[in-house]
């Protein structure tokens, strides 16, 4: 897994992954694989938001 991705979620829908590479944009739809990209943009949102200068809660 590298590059760009997008999580789509819909109301009536399962959610979607799209993926690009060089020359293509993948579509995913299994739940492993929505699973996967869902598990990596939570650790991107736990990384971005913190500061390692400041004390981490227990």
């Amino acid at each position: 897994m590298s590059g760009p991705f997008r999580i789509m979620r819909y109301e009536d829908q399962f959610p979607v992954v799209s993926t690009e590479t060089l020359n293509h944009t993948l579509f995913l739809g299994d739940p492993t694989d929505i699973a996967a990209y869902q598990l990596i943009l939570s650790l991107l949102a736990q990384n971005s938001f913190s500061d390692p200068m400041l004390p981490q809660p227990s």
